[in-house]
């Protein structure tokens, strides 16, 4: 008689469900790659709002405290008032945590999968709260914010807050080595840091064909034009401006697209028009101002002849990853956790964040050197393929989990 298989089951905590971005795409990947394992993986937010986020979430199971619509007054008003969604329901998931500790209430789960610091916190008071027998495994992007000493008092009670629920957090991963570096920095060699690599749908694109010259020509961009492409969501890290000033120095026929909503940064999105203006490539940079379902997007970076990923202080680069699957070569940055498994000039091209020259150089070499290009596109294309997928993500993951079950 064979064996049944033992379900197990996984709460995925994380404060919002605003946008769609690395961390929001990661989470719902795994959740159903759990799902196909048959254990069972629930989500839990503050604030969701589904036609801002992944469809993909429709397909698991999310408990949310507030849940959104466009319609809605409260959306209606923040967003006539400019305010960020994210930053006002993070502030006010901290202010109302009982009620979302309420969603984890009579749950029982083997682990707790809080994501960010407030994630990590609501995980801890629920566990002692509702004496959970649940080992608690956080995902970490970046170090809290209250760790830098500007806060003052704010930050010194926050940092004691939180060295309190650290004792019960059983790992902490991390998506490269430089967060683990930060992680250790900020709270000591006494916590059990694990490296994970995220993961990436390899066959979603496969069967798709993407109408590429039906895309540039609908941005003006000519066959024989070169189109470097950015896509992120918009952040001063980000340092889009980066590629903006290289492409001054650099053959007219040199087109930049850069996608991002950048109602979640008009400040700065505001800026790198103005930057655009001064240095009167309005006819060469192209902006993408709003989301755009997956599918499209890929489209608009498959039809480019190469992604650009300038950031600095970034936790991994799900969108290098995601390109190179779709066969475009790659310039990254070092600021990015990404180009820690990538080899310049064989996969990609790496240059030291902020110095534009280093990236103005490597945007000559892969306009002007196509035996280059094409080793970086099979070369790119193979590394992902060997190497990355939500599948392994989920097993190296769940490594961790059940490590001691």
């Amino acid at each position: 008689m064979k064996n049944k298989k033992l379900v197990r089951k996984i709460a995925i905590i994380t404060p919002t469900l605003l946008i769609k971005g690395g961390t929001q795409n990661q989470l719902v990947n795994f959740a159903l790659e759990c799902k196909k394992d048959g254990d069972i993986c629930e989500i839990f937010t503050f604030a969701y709002f589904p036609t801002e986020t992944y469809n993909a979430f429709d397909q698991v199971k999310v408990n949310s405290v507030i849940l959104l619509t466009s319609g809605s007054f409260l959306v209606r008003i923040l967003r006539y008032l400019k305010i960020d969604l994210q930053s006002f329901f993070l502030y006010f998931s901290f202010f109302f945590e009982s009620k979302f500790l309420n969603l984890l209430s009579n749950k029982k789960f083997d682990v707790l999968n809080p994501h960010d610091w407030f994630g990590t916190w609501i995980a801890v008071d629920a566990k002692r709260k509702f004496s959970l027998d649940s080992s608690i495994v956080t995902m970490l992007n970046d170090v809290p914010s209250f760790f830098s000493s500007k806060h003052g008092i704010k930050s010194y009670l926050s940092k004691i807050i939180d060295a309190n629920k650290q004792s019960d957090v059983d790992s902490i991963m991390v998506l490269d080595n430089k967060m683990r570096s930060k992680v250790l920095q900020y709270y000591g060699s006494g916590h059990k840091i694990e490296l994970v690599r995220s993961g990436i749908e390899i066959d979603r694109y496969k069967n798709l064909q993407f109408p590429k010259q039906h895309i540039r020509q609908s941005l003006g961009v000519a066959y024989s034009d070169f189109l470097f492409t950015c896509a992120s969501v918009p952040s001063p890290h980000r340092r889009f401006e980066d590629v903006i000033l290289s492409l001054k120095d650099i053959s007219p026929t040199a087109k930049l697209l850069i996608i991002g909503d950048f109602k979640l940064s008009k400040k700065y999105g505001d800026s790198l028009k103005r930057l655009v203006y001064k240095l009167q490539l309005e006819n060469r940079v192209h902006f993408i101002s709003k989301f755009l379902p997956s599918e499209q997007r890929a489209g608009y970076i498959a039809s480019s002849d190469t992604y650009i990923f300038p950031n600095e202080n970034q936790t991994w680069g799900l969108g290098v990853i995601e390109a190179m699957s779709l066969g475009v070569p790659c310039i990254v940055s070092n600021g990015a956790g990404v180009h820690e498994v990538l080899t310049s000039e064989d996969n990609a091209l790496i240059y030291n964040v902020s110095k534009t020259a280093e990236l103005t150089l490597c945007m000559k070499q892969i306009m002007n050197q196509k035996i280059l290009r094409n080793k970086l596109i099979s070369n790119g294309k193979s590394f992902v393929v060997d190497n990355y997928s939500w599948s392994k993500y989920k097993d190296s993951v769940y490594s961790i989990f059940f490590l001691k079950k």
